[in-house]
């Protein structure tokens, strides 16, 4: 797993001609939604939903993930949703602002409803948001290692997972 994330960081830093213009590289308020795969999960896939919002001047957002497994299963198992949020912060952007290095840290809940447990969760994430054109849309490939709680664990540290993943963003405001 970190062979996987230093070859992503590496690939993605080669797309930049210098660090951090002004202004930050997503606009003030921005929304995305995308698969991703949960590596040896009983729901292998997940639907990600989120919301991040510009913070002042600076290059930090507040971030927000919703993470629901796609269960095509007909088994008693409940499907586990996470929620999470933290702080993102634009590590490095294109000169132009159309790419852009996005690290987000987060902690949250996981819940499965069949045993009302309810269990902590913390995610690091690493992406790649590249605008499509002079749009506000992007499209962000990006590397999450979570410990999300599943119908059989308790969301330890000890056992963070893989989770490769691409969303499309839309912002709203600020380009």
């Amino acid at each position: 797993m970190k062979k996987t994330l230093l070859l992503f960081a590496l690939l993605a830093s080669a797309c930049f001609a210098q660090t951090l213009p002004v202004p930050a590289a997503l606009p003030s308020i921005t929304v995305g939604a995308g698969p991703s795969w949960t590596r040896g999960g009983n729901s292998p896939y997940s639907f990600d939903a989120t919301l991040a919002v510009h913070i002042g001047k600076t290059q930090w957002y507040s971030w927000t993930d919703i993470s629901t497994p796609i269960s095509t299963s007909t088994s008693a198992q409940p499907v586990v949703s996470t929620i999470t949020t933290g702080a993102a912060w634009i590590a490095a952007q294109s000169a132009s602002g159309c790419v852009a290095l996005v690290t987000i840290i987060q902690a949250g809940f996981s819940a499965v409803a069949a045993n009302s447990t309810i269990a902590p969760s913390f995610t690091g994430s690493l992406g790649v948001a590249f605008r499509l054109g002079k749009s506000n849309v992007y499209l962000m490939p990006y590397a999450k290692a979570s410990n999300a709680a599943t119908s059989t664990s308790s969301g330890a540290l000890a056992t963070a997972v893989f989770q490769p993943g691409v969303q499309i963003l839309y912002g709203f405001g600020g380009k």
